[in-house]
């Protein structure tokens, strides 16, 4: 053990579902490791080959409890994931053979600390491709196409933006806190272990935890983890499902039924004239080239202008031209209910709100493709302070990790991108998303 760490054995720190869920996938992966509890979700060198690894992040991402809205088949699909991924930075990558993460770390081809930022995303990438194909499983035939399934739609959910987490994106907590006044003002349904009170609790208090409080109690419901919801794209062309906390006052919902608007919003950060490619079928928000397309060349048209603010969604559309679709995936455009009626913006400008708060909740495509104004006042300087650069750095990785991963997974799909199948249909998404790409590297 690492000196400065400390660790909890999983039992009675995780809830009995996950033990289940967990049990079933080490027992699929043909693996024994124990699961601990540790307090980064980092992949510190000493869980590699050792532990199934859990951060206090990463445990409230697996109880049911803290997910709204969600359809009943796909919620199991990514509590699983969850676990999956972890149990596969130890038979996937770095893999048995592979002897831990240091000699890797040391050859990468780049500078300083970003080995390892490169080192963890090229990993990442690795485990996410594999674990979506089962590749490292233990079992063949149904069974095995059964758990492909399952997995490979968690994987969408987790990265083509399925889900969104109110965490606001910078780690302040803000949400959580709006949780909690929320929830004692009694506006949300308590949806805590034990309705708050802990098991067992400090000596005449049960609303404050003791040494022993097993760790989930502490990471269930509002005000105590981040809390998730489906994608706006999910609720623009699904049904909410019955007993789903609807809002602040509105209680649950009786009868399958639209999602409410609160549950349709985003922030769109920037003010924007818009226009439309014919020639690619693209409604710009930036164009460094007004009047022509800088994707095409040939001639755009002025829809109109969208000024920053919240605003309802009506439809989403992907990156090959499916509007509402029933399936996660990675979302380019939203028409939202603008001021002078309905509008096409790129997705790009907009991140979601939390349904129970207001606060954001961005997805985890969003954090890496969102449009990051502060990039674009950097470019070309040369003063920069380093933290910042790492910042940038790290924004940008990420952007790579979502990006291929997705293409990953439109290419190992049977419906592919665009009318492409396989590899050229990830290259298809590739192509397709590149434009939000440079926007994201340039901060426009």
């Amino acid at each position: 053990m690492t000196a400065g760490y400390y660790e909890k054995p999983g039992g009675a720190n995780l809830p009995e579902e996950l033990v289940k869920a967990a049990n079933r996938l080490r027992s699929i992966n043909g693996l024994t490791n124990k699961i601990v509890i540790v307090p980064s979700a980092m992949h510190e060198a000493y869980t590699n080959m050792t532990y199934i690894s859990l951060s206090g992040d990463y445990l409230s991402m697996a109880m049911e409890g803290n997910y709204h809205g969600y359809p009943a088949e796909r919620l199991r699909e990514d509590l699983d994931f969850v676990i999956q991924h972890e149990i596969g930075h130890l038979n996937i990558h770095p893999g048995v053979a592979g002897g831990g993460w240091k000699e890797e770390i040391e050859s990468m081809p780049v500078e300083g600390q970003k080995k390892g930022q490169w080192s963890n995303v090229l990993s990442d990438v690795i485990v996410n491709y594999n674990a979506a194909n089962g590749t490292q499983l233990e079992i063949a035939g149904k069974d095995k196409q059964a758990e492909v399934a399952r997995m490979s739609n968690a994987m969408w959910n987790a990265y083509g933006g399925g889900f969104r987490s109110c965490f606001d994106g910078s780690g302040a907590n803000i949400g959580m806190y709006k949780h909690r006044e929320l929830l004692e003002a009694g506006k949300l349904v308590d949806n805590r272990y034990n309705k708050g009170r802990y098991d067992p609790h400090a000596p005449g208090n049960p609303f404050l935890a003791a040494e022993d409080t097993p760790e989930f109690q502490k990471l269930l419901g509002h005000g105590r983890a981040p809390q998730l919801y489906p994608s706006v794209s999910h609720c623009a062309a699904n049904k909410m499902p019955v007993g789903t906390d609807m809002g602040p006052g509105a209680g649950e919902s009786r009868t399958v039924q639209n999602y409410p608007d609160n549950w349709r919003q985003v922030k769109l950060l920037a003010s924007l004239d818009i226009e439309y490619s014919p020639n690619a079928d693209k409604w710009l928000g930036y164009n460094p080239t007004p009047g022509l397309c800088p994707l095409t060349g040939g001639s755009t048209e002025k829809v109109g202008s969208i000024k920053a603010g919240d605003y309802t969604v009506l439809a989403s559309r992907t990156y090959d031209g499916i509007e509402n679709p029933k399936n996660v995936r990675p979302i380019e455009f939203y028409q939202l209910n603008g001021p002078s009626g309905p509008i096409w913006v790129p997705a790009h400008y907009c991140i979601s709100k939390c349904p129970h708060c207001g606060e954001p909740a961005p997805s985890q495509f969003e954090l890496g493709m969102g449009y990051k104004p502060e990039i674009a006042g950097l470019v070309g300087r040369g003063d920069v302070d380093q933290q910042v650069l790492s910042q940038i750095e790290r924004s940008r990785l990420y952007n790579i990790l979502l990006c291929n991963l997705n293409a990953g997974l439109y290419a190992t799909s049977d419906e592919g991108f665009d009318g492409k199948t396989g590899r050229e249909a990830g290259l298809a998404f590739l192509n397709a998303c590149a434009w939000d790409r440079h926007l994201c590297m340039i901060g426009r």
